[in-house]
């Protein structure tokens, strides 16, 4: 008889900003590895979503029949969402593990019913990549039952729709000088002073400059990765600190490209594996949207480029009302065109990027500024939080974006960035920094930015299809050693 076929295991994030990178992933990973058994957990209340991206993949017969679909129930009432958190009270832990908790009794009854492949061998599972903030509170689920059934725990991984300079800076060497600040943070709130001052001076006025740990970014200071009052870094650092204790070891998988890794300093378990959408310029035609109809009138009216594209993504808004109405009005003086979504669905955002717009104004989430990368689109970005300013900051590197610095709010306010920009913070310096942002996308100057975001694009799509993103995408359907 044959020898056992491999089994491995997606578990994806019930948010599709998450989940729809870790399907896709999962899909490539079963088209690449003909020898591999694919299992793949997706909630069960985003099938809109879910289903249309697998008829994407376009899947053979003989890829169907090693493709196994589990869907999760979202049982329990969640304890908070961290995207609003008000205090450093672990709310980041706990939804990681009420998270874990959600899948756990679809992974138990997976495990009770797939135990053997089609010719009777026993299939054990050998990896299970899962969505890193799941995976913190499922990993000793996962061991727990291996323990009981008497088998080998698989081998896991991280998975990150993230950039690899965010997580490569809070996550990937605990000796390095930012796991030192977070560190001195949390001693001395433990040591009874006040949070917000012990982050004030940890971090919010701290001038580390991650650039100098190897992380691929341009000029930047720790205190720039938290652009607000939201504070997404204050208020889950303690979260931080005790997830990269407690995923020690794990491999993690970026889905990220590749393009500025050569001058990274990455740990060797640390992947980057790039957009791995199923991304076709076929995916929306003229008929589909009513939007085609106003970038064809505004391609008669006036010109190419002529239009904006603003898209923000399922958890950001901007700051104010009247911050959005200052880019407006830059926008019109210039004559300038604007077609702003909500969260509308890829199809859309295929068909708007792929129109030859100006720009693509966006929140700077991975999923969002990928889209643009592939399609060659130089991005305006006004990030919110989490990995945004990174992304924000890698991409003006890259020559391909424009960030908006002066809606900065908080401790962000006064302060000079790396890369030489005082926030002033007040309403005089967005209505400049607008103004001479959309002076730039339609100038000369943004002509540079487009052309050099299609030779970005043409990276890309080399690193993803003979790259070091399509080399790690082989290296992961390889079996685990003992």
């Amino acid at each position: 008889m044959s020898p056992p076929a491999a089994h491995h295991v997606v578990v994806c994030n019930p948010s599709w900003g998450h989940c729809r990178g870790q399907l896709t992933f999962g899909l490539r990973l079963l088209q690449l590895h003909s020898h591999v058994h694919y299992s793949i957990f997706v909630p069960s209340f985003i099938p809109q979503s879910i289903d249309p991206e697998i008829s994407k993949a376009d899947l053979d017969p003989p890829q169907r029949s090693r493709l196994n679909i589990i869907k999760y129930e979202i049982q329990d009432e969640m304890p908070g969402d961290p995207n609003e958190a008000t205090a450093d009270d672990l709310l980041w832990q706990r939804w990681s593990f009420w998270l874990a908790h959600q899948v756990l009794p679809a992974y138990k009854a997976f495990t009770r019913t797939t135990t053997k492949d089609q010719t009777g061998h026993a299939r054990r599972v050998e990896k299970v990549f899962a969505d890193g903030l799941l995976l913190w509170g499922f990993q000793s689920h996962l061991e727990e039952l291996c323990r009981l059934e008497g088998v080998t725990a698989p081998k896991s991984y991280f998975l990150g729709p993230v950039s690899a300079a965010y997580c490569a800076t809070l996550m990937w060497n605990q000796s390095s000088l930012f796991h030192d600040t977070l560190k001195g943070y949390v001693d001395s709130v433990d040591a009874g002073n006040d949070r917000t001052s012990a982050f004030k001076k940890a971090i919010g006025e701290n001038d580390l400059r991650i650039d100098e740990l190897g992380v691929g970014l341009g000029p930047m200071y720790i205190w720039e990765m938290d652009p607000n009052e939201s504070s997404r870094v204050q208020y889950h650092a303690r979260s931080w600190h005790r997830l990269v204790s407690d995923i020690k070891g794990t491999d993690v998988t970026l889905f990220w490209p590749s393009i500025s890794r050569e001058h990274t300093n990455m740990a060797s378990t640390y992947m980057t594996v790039g957009p791995q959408y199923f991304w076709t310029k076929e995916v929306a035609t003229r008929s589909q949207h009513d939007t085609i109809a106003f970038l064809d009138r505004a391609m008669a009216e006036v010109g190419e480029h002529s239009v904006v594209y603003i898209a923000f993504g399922s958890s950001f808004s901007p700051g104010t009302a009247a911050q959005l109405g200052f880019l407006f009005d830059a926008l019109r003086v210039a004559g300038l065109w604007v077609l702003m979504s909500s969260v509308g669905g890829d199809a859309e955002v295929h068909a708007v990027i792929d129109a030859k717009i100006a720009a693509f104004g966006t929140h700077g989430g991975s999923n969002s500024t990928q889209e643009s990368m592939l399609s060659g689109v130089p991005m305006v970005i006004w990030p919110g939080g989490w990995d945004q300013p990174f992304i924000a900051n890698e991409l003006v590197h890259l020559g391909i974006a424009l960030e908006l610095v002066q809606v900065r709010t908080g401790l962000n306010v006064g302060r000079t960035m790396a890369r030489g920009c005082l926030i002033e913070g007040t309403d005089q310096a967005i209505k400049r920094e607008m103004t001479e942002v959309v002076q730039v996308i339609s100038s000369d100057k943004g002509d540079v930015m487009r052309r050099r975001a299609e030779e970005v694009k043409e990276l890309t799509l080399k690193d993803m299809e003979s790259g070091t993103s399509f080399k790690e995408m082989m290296c992961l359907g390889d079996p685990v050693h003992a």
